[in-house]
């Protein structure tokens, strides 16, 4: 049987406080954000569990939020070099 499962890290985050922390604490670089309205059609909490990945596959996350950020990190400057957005400051 076909299933999609939304796989996370078990852990609610708050993009616009822990993870910005997070990103700046991982990259040393500031991490520009613009605060919006929500869109329609977004829902106002959005919290995931990885339960249903686990029981389906017997799958379970190895890393945590932190070290995602770092290997995004380590992609975009291999990928784009070590150049900074211009107005953004370490």
């Amino acid at each position: 049987m076909a299933a999609t499962v939304l796989v996370t890290g078990g852990a609610g985050y708050v993009g616009s406080h822990a993870c910005k922390a997070l990103a700046r604490a991982v990259t040393g670089h500031a991490i520009p954000t613009e605060l919006a309205e929500r869109r329609a059609g977004d829902p106002p909490v959005l919290v995931c569990s990885n339960a249903a990945a686990e029981e389906a596959f017997g799958w379970s996350p190895r890393r945590g939020i932190a070290e995602q950020i770092a290997d995004a990190w380590q992609w975009h400057r291999l990928r784009f070099g070590q150049e900074i957005k211009k107005g953004v400051k370490p």
